[in-house]
């Protein structure tokens, strides 16, 4: 089938990019060879990847959604989430995959339903087959972190480099996969470094995110991740005690297996 997917994901109404959400096309593409096309809320026939659930179960798209279902002309989701911790009515969206177990709980879902669970920025180690050489710590501040005074002050560490998530996905995932180890409180940052089978942290730093830490727990239920607790970076040479610290990264075994289920969720409708 080579017909284009009109399919929505986030971008700000200024325009900017935010890679994680930028993601969203690339992947969808390498995944089924199509064509794809970005559109409004209205017009799509895919939702994929995000925390942007929430206002498609708002009052009017709920409507549009029963009506398109109503049409056979329904509207499926693969991979995103909520952003909130609230218990939502059943949606009218179909759901192939979504990102974790909080998010399919949160949708009054049949528990024993059988949907793969998982984010599908997963995929992009697969999808850019990169050989680099890896080195230094990568700083992945979310957006709204970036003019945090501690990320100037890492600027002056030696083999520690900033990365700007307001570009494409591809080329932040291009600059993720060139660090030996990666703090982010963006949770795209954690996502591609995962994917990459790299060692990742998960700081705050203004501490605004809406929705708290249920998109960061709600991502690493699908993967068997326990702890994803934030650590403090309070001074720029905290940097050291949080990648000094004893994890286990064991659960990126389970990546393979995910995108599997993932691949064929997708490839069962596109």
């Amino acid at each position: 089938m080579n017909k284009t997917i009109k399919l929505f994901y986030f971008r700000s109404k200024s325009g900017k990019f935010n890679f994680g959400d930028e993601l969203s096309p690339e992947i969808v593409n390498y995944i089924t060879g199509r064509r794809v096309q970005r559109v409004n809320r209205n017009q799509c026939n895919l939702i994929a990847i995000g925390s942007i659930l929430d206002k498609q179960l708002k009052f009017y798209n709920q409507l549009y959604d029963k009506i398109r279902l109503k049409m056979s002309d329904p509207v499926f989701v693969w991979g995103s989430g909520l952003i909130i911790n609230k218990k939502i009515k059943k949606p009218f969206f179909i759901p192939l995959a979504l990102r974790g177990k909080l998010t399919k709980n949160n949708l009054d879902l049949l528990t024993d339903l059988d949907i793969p669970l998982g984010d599908p920025a997963l995929f992009v180690n697969n999808m850019l087959g990169l050989q680099v050489k890896r080195s230094g710590i990568g700083i992945v501040p979310h957006y709204t972190d970036k003019n945090h005074p501690i990320i100037n002050d890492l600027k002056n560490i030696q083999n520690v480099k900033i990365i700007d998530v307001e570009r494409n996905g591809s080329e932040v995932s291009s600059e993720i996969a060139t660090c030996d180890f990666i703090i982010s409180s963006s949770l795209h940052g954690l996502v591609v470094a995962d994917s990459f089978g790299i060692p990742n942290y998960r700081v705050k730093l203004f501490d605004n995110l809406k929705g708290g830490d249920f998109k960061f727990r709600d991502y690493a239920s699908a993967l068997g991740r326990k702890d994803i607790k934030p650590y403090e970076l309070s001074f720029p040479k905290d940097i050291f005690t949080i990648i000094r610290s004893e994890t286990d990264f064991g659960y990126q075994s389970n990546i393979d297996e995910i995108c599997t289920r993932l691949e064929k969720a997708l490839k069962k409708v596109f």
